[in-house]
């Protein structure tokens, strides 16, 4: 439930460039053939726009800006990257079992409180690091997470709720293990309810700088836990905007198995 109970994930994109060949970690594609004349001014801005849907009645989009604050992000150096996910998502709650107290042992019963309606709102401001070189890059972040979860009817048997603050880190990287080839990880954790999201992809050049591949994700908090596994098109060209499609199938602790479906956007300026 990164769409459904974590903040995705979403979940889910940023910007990671080579300083010969500019390579973006997430689609693996180049901003040019050949590097930019030192009058051409280099991106220092990217903007990654995310949705994820799953047939488990769960929905969310993400919106994650990163900025070079000092030059290029093009180039290794210092990052701002702040992001919100907002999402919503539903689940029986008479499935799932209550252990309620008797005497001094603990029986489980059906709660019975049915369908449960939730809504997803998170942000984040971080601070990190970008090391950038021809085979790829990683960057790594830290900052502030605030989180809410709404239910309705209030599910008692689910702690993931209300407004919270906590700490949040991550890593992401990007590399071209051969000229045909690429493999891409993001990975973050929240303090909030223990959330994280790890999403890892490797792509074969399938035409210039398109890459065809395997992905494979995990998301939960301290509800629940989910795992995904797809295939991704990643590297698509709309004029500036690059785009990636991934599906494939799920299998989540609170709702059982299903498919999932994430469409991401990026640009850079």
């Amino acid at each position: 439930m990164m769409l459904s109970k974590t903040a995705l994930p979403l979940v889910f994109c940023a910007a990671m460039w080579s300083t010969a060949r500019a390579a973006d970690w997430y689609t693996g594609a180049p901003a040019a053939e050949a590097p930019p004349s030192p009058a051409q001014p280099q991106p220092a801005v990217s903007i990654d726009l995310s949705v994820d849907g799953t047939s488990r009645s769960s929905i969310a989009g993400a919106f994650v800006g990163k900025i070079a604050p000092f030059g290029s992000i093009a180039e290794s150096g210092p990052r701002i990257r702040v992001s919100t996910v907002i999402g919503k998502y539903a689940y029986d709650a008479s499935d799932l079992p209550v252990y309620v107290p008797v005497g001094a042992a603990f029986i489980p019963r059906n709660s019975g409180y049915g369908r449960v309606h939730g809504t997803l709102e998170d942000g984040s401001f971080m601070v990190g690091y970008e090391v950038v070189s021809n085979q790829g890059g990683v960057a790594l972040y830290v900052g502030p997470d605030v989180m809410n979860h709404s239910l309705s009817p209030f599910d008692p048997g689910n702690q993931v709720r209300g407004v919270s603050v906590g700490a949040k880190i991550g890593v992401e990287a990007f590399a071209r293990p051969t000229d045909s080839t690429m493999l891409a990880l993001i990975a973050y954790y929240s303090t909030v309810h223990n959330s994280y999201y790890t999403r890892l992809k490797f792509g074969v050049e399938l035409a210039d700088y398109v890459y065809v591949g395997p992905e494979a994700l995990a998301l939960g908090d301290d509800y629940f836990s989910q795992w995904r596994a797809g295939a991704h098109v990643t590297g698509l060209k709309l004029g500036a905007v690059q785009i990636g499609v991934s599906s494939g199938y799920l299998r989540d602790r609170v709702r059982g198995g299903g498919a999932y479906g994430i469409l991401d956007t990026h640009i850079s300026f």
